[in-house]
């Protein structure tokens, strides 16, 4: 009889886990804080990613999170550094790319173009380096953070052809009128 009560009081402890820490999300600020560092008097942010931060995903993912499950949010105007590092145990890259099949970059030295990742058969990041980016959020979009290297497949979503997303390594990146930056998820 007393292991009924434990099992029930061990289900009751779990459920209520589950209810606090949202099954494995994470709140706004503490992402925020984890990842960010924010200096609103001099309109900058540094953004901290990880490629395979953990087994999620089989390894690909930024900061755990892939498939759009994270989303970065920057105010216009602001001086973005993306400081990456690769924990995957392949070779990845990193950008900021416009919301379509041609993968531009968004904005001047956000990244690796896709130009750069074709002509570059070494290119990539390597497991256990890193690099950084900055560059200018000079106009509000959304846009997404993608490793283009790998090439993941795309899916169609929605009824206009131009919607697109990549599988896998891919997150969201939005650049809004006001407010702080933050990071988010799902």
């Amino acid at each position: 009889m007393l292991w009924k009560k434990r099992a029930v009081l061990g289900v009751g402890v779990l459920a209520m886990t589950g209810m606090l820490f949202g099954c494995g999300t994470q709140s706004t600020s503490t992402l925020t804080s984890k990842f960010m560092t924010v200096d609103p008097q001099n309109q900058s942010v540094t953004i901290n990613l990880v490629a395979g931060y953990n087994a999620t995903d089989n390894w690909r993912n930024f900061d755990g999170y892939s498939n759009g499950q994270m989303t970065v949010s920057v105010p216009v105007g602001y001086k973005v550094t993306l400081k990456y590092s690769n924990a995957s145990g392949i070779p990845t890259d990193l950008g900021v790319y416009t919301n379509n099949p041609q993968r531009a970059l968004a904005f001047p030295g956000a990244g690796d173009s896709i130009q750069e990742i074709a002509l570059n058969a070494g290119g990539g990041l390597l497991p256990g380096n890193s690099e950084s980016f900055t560059f200018t959020a000079s106009r509000t979009g959304q846009f997404i953070l993608a490793n283009n290297l790998n090439r993941f497949p795309q899916v169609a979503y929605g009824t206009n052809p131009n919607d697109y997303q990549p599988v896998d390594m891919w997150d969201r990146f939005n650049v809004v009128q006001g407010g702080s930056p933050s990071i988010t998820a799902q």
